[in-house]
């Protein structure tokens, strides 16, 4: 079962689906592009930023990224990240449990 509270997994759903919205209405960008989560399971409106535990190095060119380095799966700590299976995890226990 999902650790996530309803609210909070309304929130992932919509960042996820790229409805997300901040209290101005602009959308709002929260799923990593690097591990394909949500970094902060508490505050979907106001992440903080911090580094990927997926990112293992990062090279930059100027102002651009040429290059980043993983760390392989298994070997970084994905505890504190929302992914989607989480975010819609209740959604399928219950259509299990109601077909």
């Amino acid at each position: 079962m999902s650790e996530l509270s309803a609210e909070e997994r309304k929130q992932a759903r919509e960042a996820f689906e790229g409805t997300l919205r901040d209290r101005f209405g602009a959308p709002v960008e929260v799923v990593c592009v690097h591990c394909a989560g949500i970094h902060d399971r508490v505050h979907f409106l106001h992440p903080q930023r911090q580094p990927c535990p997926r990112v293992r190095k990062v090279t930059w060119h100027g102002n651009e990224i040429s290059e980043v380095e993983y760390w392989p799966d298994g070997r970084w700590d994905s505890s504190r990240i929302v992914f989607q299976e989480d975010a819609y995890a209740d959604d399928d226990e219950e259509t299990e449990a109601n077909p």
